[in-house]
């Protein structure tokens, strides 16, 4: 059994990435690997900053809030391993800096790996023009292999409320499963499940 950890650190303001792994069932553990490529030297929020996931094939997939662009109040990072964590590709953008609003607050990421490959990222953003957890929604991007950049980002499951919490998951066949703590007008608050046979984009 692999246990795998994941972690940000800071060293005199800049942050680094690493990750670490057990191959006896967390009785001890391998020496850290940096996965952040270029350090983190801007502001970001330091909320639930890592998120990671595996695969049946023992692919390691690495999300995190990035901090490289100055301007970018945190980015969503990406990398991958296909060897078990002794080394992983280079980090890859996952929301789109060219979108509007795109240098609000991005953190909170959700990683989910379908059967096929297909890389679904969830991030939290705040690019409605405030600070505040009110500003918060949910958005939804993929990549057909980890490795093809990501697409667009679009707002997770279409859902434009407030999103205090989310996470995202894939079952084998390829339905995808997005759960929020979030408003839904004329309802109310809650924890709603929405499915997507589509990929996620319905």
């Amino acid at each position: 059994m692999f246990i795998y950890f994941m972690q940000m650190q800071w060293l005199i303001r800049q942050s680094t990435i690493i990750f670490v792994r057990s191959l006896n069932n967390g009785a001890g553990f391998s020496a850290p690997v940096k996965i952040n490529d270029l350090p983190c030297i801007g502001a970001v929020e330091f909320d639930e900053v890592c998120n990671l996931t595996v695969d049946a094939s023992g692919h390691v997939y690495l999300a995190w809030t990035d901090g490289r662009r100055l301007t970018g109040n945190g980015d969503i990072n990406f990398c991958k391993s296909i060897d078990q964590g002794n080394s992983f590709s280079m980090n890859t953008m996952v929301n789109d800096i060219t979108q509007a609003g795109a240098d609000a607050v991005q953190y909170i990421p959700s990683l989910a790996v379908d059967a096929t490959g297909t890389v679904y990222a969830s991030f939290t953003d705040r690019r409605l023009g405030g600070t505040g957890w009110e500003n918060n929604r949910a958005y939804l991007s993929k990549s057909i292999d980890g490795i093809a950049p990501f697409a667009t980002e679009t707002l997770l499951a279409g859902h434009d409320d407030i999103c205090k919490h989310k996470d995202i998951a894939v079952s084998p066949g390829g339905k995808l499963f997005a759960g929020m703590v979030t408003n839904v007008t004329p309802l109310s608050w809650g924890i709603w499940l929405y499915t997507s046979n589509d990929g996620g984009n319905t």
